[in-house]
């Protein structure tokens, strides 16, 4: 079993780059910003948040499909072997990485 991971295998998207990359893949017949956010409305609809984490500065969850997204932009990179804090009691770091 191989384990390459490239820097963006790690580093959760954005939800609004990751809806628009989607949105761009579909190859929509308009650029009309009300036919974007019903495209991403039933995208959120099937695909429910069913995890949350939060990494630095951010809010992140995990999708019924296992897609990570984060609510804004990236502030900064994890380093390899780096924890990040989980929110919520005593469940104290996961690692980010699967690299070591």
């Amino acid at each position: 079993m191989s384990f390459d991971f490239t820097e963006q295998d790690h580093v959760a998207k954005d939800v609004f780059t990751y809806m628009l990359g989607l949105w761009k893949e579909a190859e929509p017949e308009t650029d009309s910003v009300e036919e974007f956010v019903s495209f991403a409305k039933d995208y959120l609809a099937t695909n429910r948040p069913v995890q949350s984490f939060q990494p630095e500065a951010n809010i992140g969850v995990v999708l019924t499909n296992n897609i990570r997204l984060v609510l804004s932009p990236p502030s900064g990179e994890l380093l390899p072997g780096d924890m990040a804090a989980v929110a919520g009691g005593d469940q104290g770091s996961i690692p980010m990485r699967g690299d070591r």
